[in-house]
């Protein structure tokens, strides 16, 4: 946070930690709810970081000891503060007082009814690494009886009907989430979360309209709720409205400028639009707040690649590989990587360890192909081409490609008619048009 400017001697904790903790806690939680400011808890992490620096372990140890016989708000400011003070070290996260506060500080999460979508980068990797997933975030989730009927054992109250929805949306049952987040509605009209969830339910159901409606009445009953704005600039992302949702993401980051989550996925969308090197600058944000935001490094990756700094891109996605090391959009982006270095043996090599983990997938498909061509290799290129046009049809890079082997086969009729159909798809594809028309040069047919 900045706010270490002074060192002293420090080998105990204070005696008010659970206190301490507590407030962090929820101020990291909600910063707009907290009645903290940030000059306030940056008295409490500058109070810690002495002892925090000096002997981590021992820290560690010690914040392990105060905070999990009390749980709650003071275990979760304990695993925030953890990140805050020590992050940069690698070896915390391999420590078991870490690991202990971690688990802890997720069970917290997951027994609120917190979304897996709220969740910070760091969070989510060590839920998975241990051996958590997704579907099986949610702890306890109401039966459909339970959000239909509403028997004595479910409080009719918001709060109540506004866990279901959440326990719902971890499940994936949507229909019955938009119907517990309309029964929050009925019972508090004003009651602006409820708002949110529905949108968010609207929009994985591709209600996109619907949903921007919900997030702007959420908006208008509580104009500082940053999660309503960064659900809407999802959701006009979802409609391919791409700059109006960076105005909106900017405007969550306004309320909200610690949220790394949405620092990434603004990231995201100035790679869409092709503006590299702001995109940059958002991941590194993003970077900051959150050191174990896969996506964020895969997108930096993505956004130096689109630079034509291919070196540095493979830096990144090393390093998101490293916290999810089975991702096949990963591997197949470092093979395109590698393959504009002259690597072609490396790239084939991420090809195939893209393939080995999703074998229907077109664009590593595509991309083998891609490589299969630098190396000459045309028959081979050509077999990955078709699958990748089994596996989508409508892939233009493919019939590029599979028009490239054609020619390269002596097939001119048939390259000429993939590079026609590249064309059908995409008329401003400038791959296709330069390939078509050397073909026809090469063929004497200007």
């Amino acid at each position: 946070m900045g706010f270490f400017s002074r060192r002293q001697k420090q080998s105990a904790l204070p005696s008010d930690i659970i206190h301490m903790m507590e407030r962090f806690g929820r101020y990291e939680f909600n910063p707009q709810a907290s009645a903290d400011d940030p000059e306030d808890i940056g008295g409490l992490m500058a109070e810690l970081y002495p002892f925090a620096s000096a002997d981590p372990d021992g820290f560690l140890v010690a914040l392990a000891e105060a905070v999990l016989p009390v749980g709650g708000w003071a275990v979760y400011g304990a695993s925030r503060t953890i990140w805050e003070l020590l992050s940069s070290s690698p070896s915390v996260r391999q420590h078991p007082s870490y690991k202990v506060i971690m688990n802890a500080a997720l069970e917290f999460l997951r027994t609120k009814g917190v979304s897996p979508m709220m969740l910070r980068g760091y969070e989510r990797v060590h839920w998975l690494a241990s051996g958590g997933t997704m579907d099986t975030w949610a702890p306890r989730l109401p039966t459909s009886s339970q959000a239909v009927t509403n028997p004595t054992n479910v409080h009719n109250s918001p709060e109540a009907w506004e866990e279901a929805g959440l326990a719902y949306i971890q499940s994936g049952r949507y229909a019955e989430a938009l119907a517990a987040f309309e029964r929050v509605i009925q019972l508090a009209p004003a009651y602006a979360r409820a708002y949110v969830g529905k949108g968010y339910v609207l929009s994985e159901l591709k209600r996109h309209e619907e949903a921007l409606v919900a997030f702007d009445r959420a908006l208008q009953l509580d104009p500082t709720n940053a999660l309503a704005c960064a659900c809407r600039g999802d959701t006009l992302t979802g409609l391919n409205r791409f700059e109006e949702a960076l105005t909106v993401y900017d405007q969550a980051l306004r309320l909200d400028s610690t949220n790394a989550d949405v620092y990434t996925k603004k990231g995201n969308l100035l790679n869409n639009l092709g503006c590299h090197q702001e995109a940059l600058i958002a991941f590194d944000r993003a970077i900051q707040l959150d050191p174990a935001d896969a996506r964020a490094y895969f997108g930096s990756g993505l956004a130096l690649a689109g630079l034509k700094r291919y070196e540095e891109a493979l830096a990144y996605y090393d390093r998101a590989l490293t916290l999810i090391p089975n991702d096949t959009n990963i591997w197949n982006n470092m093979s395109n990587a590698l393959r504009n270095l002259g690597r072609h043996q490396e790239a084939l090599a991420a090809c195939e360890r893209a393939l080995a983990l999703d074998p229907n997938n077109h664009l590593a498909w595509s991309s083998k192909g891609n490589v299969l061509l630098s190396l000459r290799r045309y028959q081979e290129a050509l077999a990955a081409c078709d699958r990748a046009l089994a596996l989508n049809s409508n892939y233009v890079n493919a019939w590029n490609n599979r028009g490239i082997a054609l020619k390269n086969l002596g097939y001119y009729q048939e390259a000429l008619a993939a590079f026609d159909r590249a064309l059908s798809l995409d008329p401003n594809n400038v791959p296709a048009w330069n390939n078509r028309s050397k073909l026809l040069s090469d063929l004497g047919r200007h």
